[in-house]
């Protein structure tokens, strides 16, 4: 794909399966236009007996981290589902 071709790339349920996820995030910077956004919905860290276990789970901290390190920006956590993070960054 070219470069700053997608205005918005989700990954849902998809971070807590990544090793590493910081190439998968420079991909989609690389990716998005000039003010896109990656919106990441994925387990919550909390245990709520429906995630994966605890090793597998994100928490919101190093999420936000591993978007700062990608280059986003403008990094926002939204309080919407009771199991999930959903976190979002700017391009």
């Amino acid at each position: 794909l070219l470069n700053d071709c997608a205005d918005l790339i989700v990954m849902g349920q998809l971070h807590h399966e990544l090793d590493a996820p910081e190439p998968l995030l420079i991909e989609c910077k690389r990716l998005l236009k000039p003010g896109g956004v990656v919106a990441i919905i994925d387990w919550a860290d909390a245990d709520n007996g429906k995630s994966p276990p605890v090793g597998r789970r994100v928490p919101v901290a190093r999420m936000r981290a591993e978007l700062e390190s990608a280059g986003f920006t403008k990094i926002e956590t939204h309080d919407v589902y009771e199991f999930h993070t959903f976190m979002s960054g700017k391009s």
